[in-house]
């Protein structure tokens, strides 16, 4: 503020609405009567200024007022979004642990046994039973005569001799001794040391008693049902196909409706389906299992249980686990939701000791400590890992974190199994020990194939290719162990010398369904990815196998059908674009397509328009198309013909001869990404995926024309 004390006006510098603004004013000066008086008095000049000062610091004062009011009024809007924020991440929080808690209502009851796998208190969660006091033996005696028709007793309170007399109408005849026994062998090689559904010892003296007697008169119904239900599941594994015969008979002896059920009864359901499934006829042998699954349930198999024998506890709990685990591998195999939730088992698991340490009566203590040696523990430990696989393929796709994670666990499988059953050593593995490693890399591969779908981005589907090879060459090295001949007397056959002995026949009596269609998985993706080496390999084994599984010949058509298809796109000049080729994807996914959640073949195209199911669509008329641009390609009863698996492997070994003349390859092992925890690490790095699409675009023009 400044003020001239002469007669002119008074400038004042006011302070206006910003405090960085300064205006000027002029106040006129006061009207003196005289000359005399024009001279101010100082205390009149103080009290404008002071007057002025005063307005200034209100001005200043109010507007510092209205900037802090600002300051306050935005930070309480921050204030207010973040905790609207914060109120939506909490909604979504608790939406997703209800969907969790929904999704998995309890952990796996094989997650508690890591540490101590057998320990009584492993998976154990027995519901406590009061204490009573009064005596209700007269109870106990009228009240099921008294209840006929309305409720019936809890297993084994219900327990009944089920022993009908036979008459010489329906009575079956026995087999052979000499093939009986063979069967049996065979049996107790291939599925009684993973599935030990069976006391050996009890079920050796009823056999030796029935073929004693020379007859079935004085056998029980339902054990000679569960006598026919072993031998079809053990003539399974020979050239001799009688499995269906015993089928039949085993199914016709006892019905599945039955309303009072025993131990043998869900035993009989188990053994047929997995006969069913042997045979190809997978969804039978779903509906089969699920009756399986009930009739344990109905006799109490999934609740530990006081009062029994401690053989045949021992004998119900193997019984259960065996469901458990066949219900979790042919969930897997379907892509179907397993039948058993983990939060209704509440039996612990079995000991991993053999039969024979096991009496046929008296008491017997289970031991505290499993044997390092046991197939029970591996297998044990794989069924932990594929019910872990099967929450995750609920999602649409699978993150980076999710695969580190299940890498990790899956390592921890392979560290359960014996040493001789670890991957990175060269010594010899019998065909019959394949089953629980099959097992684990076939988790493996679909956890692993699931990011196929077009959910995922480009780079993430090549990227799932990739970490497929890898489990694919984890198999390989278990089929080059198994491929050799026998150097000892072979477990299957004992009489036969080691020179009749090959190592095609051995894999062909151990062969099972799921072998069969992990190796045409295998084959297909090492195809599509150009390892034509790894492919001949598997593709070998495949046809070891031969016709011994119906499941093998339909791998067989199709993975004929896939390589027409592929060498017609790599004639074309389309080698180096398969990863976008919808169609090649649609291919190399194989049952991915068999699954309503993660099919995406039977889609039609967003475009199309949608006519009645009675109009033959567009969408079929390009398959009908595609079908007879294949060339030589033929339906014969409904099915492509197919030049048999020794066309495949010429097909096969043409590619690799092609291939290793036009570029010169490292070792695919040696390509593949850095392991980590020891063979446990399965992710293969962006680098290398760049380089695999490199090698395909410098291949893409090979001559195959005299492929076909």
């Amino acid at each position: 503020m400044a003020m001239d004390t002469r007669t002119g006006p008074i400038r004042v510098q006011q302070a206006t609405s910003s405090l960085d603004t300064v205006t000027s004013v002029d106040i006129p000066p006061p009207e003196l009567p005289h000359r005399a008086c024009r001279r101010i008095c100082p205390r009149s000049v103080f009290t404008v200024k002071r007057g002025l000062i005063d307005s200034e610091e209100r001005i200043r004062a109010a507007m510092l007022v209205e900037r802090g009011r600002s300051k306050r009024m935005s930070s309480i809007k921050q204030v207010q979004d973040l905790e609207r924020q914060l109120a939506q991440t909490r909604k979504q929080l608790h939406e997703l642990r209800s969907t969790a808690k929904q999704e998995m209502p309890g952990q796996s009851p094989l997650a508690h046994s890591q540490k101590h796998p057998f320990s009584p208190e492993a998976t154990s969660r027995s519901r406590s039973k009061p204490l009573i006091k009064q005596d209700l033996s007269r109870v106990r005696s009228s009240l099921p005569k008294v209840a006929a028709g309305l409720f019936k007793p809890p297993y084994p309170y219900n327990a009944q001799t089920f022993h009908q007399r036979w008459s010489e109408s329906n009575l079956p005849g026995l087999p052979p001794r000499h093939i009986a026994d063979q069967i049996l062998r065979h049996y107790l090689l291939s599925f009684h040391k993973t599935l030990p559904i069976l006391h050996w010892p009890s079920f050796i003296n009823q056999y030796e008693a029935a073929y004693q007697a020379e007859s079935l008169l004085s056998v029980p119904r339902v054990w000679v049902a569960l006598f026919f239900a072993v031998l079809g599941c053990g003539s399974l594994q020979r050239v001799r196909q009688d499995g269906q015969y015993y089928l039949e008979i085993s199914r016709s002896l006892i019905e599945s409706l039955d309303e009072d059920l025993s131990l043998d009864h869900a035993r009989c359901a188990l053994l047929r389906s997995i006969l069913l499934v042997e045979n190809n006829h997978k969804s039978a042998g779903w509906i089969c299992l699920g009756t399986a699954v009930h009739m344990a349930q109905d006799i109490g198999l999934h609740r530990e249980a006081s009062g029994w024998p401690s053989v045949e506890s021992e004998t119900r709990r193997r019984v259960w686990w065996s469901i458990y685990t066949c219900d979790r591998l042919l969930s897997l195999e379907l892509g179907r939701p397993p039948m058993i939730h983990d939060a209704e088992c509440e039996i612990r698991l079995p000991s991993p000791v053999d039969d024979q340490q096991m009496p046929l009566s008296g008491s017997w203590t289970p031991p505290t400590v499993s044997a390092p040696s046991s197939p029970l523990l591996a297998v044990f430990s794989v069924v932990d890992a594929v019910t872990r696989v099967l929450r995750e393929l609920r999602r649409p796709s699978l993150s980076m974190a999710t695969l580190r994670s299940c890498d990790s666990m899956f390592g921890d499988c392979i560290a359960a199994f014996p040493a001789h059953h670890q991957i990175r050593i060269n010594e010899y593995l019998h065909p019959h020990e394949l089953a629980p490693l099959i097992y684990l890399q076939n988790a493996r591969l679909m956890l692993h194939r699931h990011n196929l779908t077009p959910l995922c981005p480009p780079n993430e589907r090549t990227a799932a290719i990739d970490r497929c090879c890898v489990v694919g060459q984890d198999t390989v090295q278990l089929l080059a162990r198994c491929m050799q001949n026998p150097l000892v007397t072979s477990p299957i056959s004992p009489t036969i010398p080691p020179a009749q002995d090959t190592w095609e026949s051995c894999l062909k009596s151990a062969a099972t369904t799921f072998l069969s269609t992990h190796l045409w998985r295998c084959t297909l993706l090492f195809s599509f990815r150009g390892d034509y080496d790894g492919a001949l390999v598997c593709a070998r084994a495949s046809a070891a196998i031969g016709d011994a599984r119906p499941a093998n010949v339909a791998c067989g058509r199709y993975m004929d059908f896939f390589l027409r298809r592929l060498v017609a796109k790599i004639q074309q000049g389309e080698g180096a674009y398969l990863e976008s080729d919808e169609e090649m994807m649609v291919y190399v996914s194989g049952d991915l397509q068999g699954s309503i959640e993660s099919a995406w073949a039977w889609q039609p195209p967003e475009d199309e328009i949608r006519i009645s199911p009675a109009t033959q669509s567009p969408f079929y008329k390009e398959s009908e198309h595609h079908s007879k641009t294949v060339g030589s390609l033929t339906r014969c009863e409904g099915l492509i013909e197919w030049s048999g698996w020794e066309g495949i492997l010429e097909t096969l070994g043409r590619l690799a001869q092609e291939r290793s003349q036009q570029v010169p390859q490292p070792p695919v092992h040696e390509s593949r990404a850095a392991r980590v925890q020891g063979d446990s690490g399965h992710l293969v790095s962006p680098n290398e995926a760049q380089n695999r699409q490199a090698i395909s675009l410098n291949s893409s023009r090979i001559s195959i024309a005299n492929i076909i």
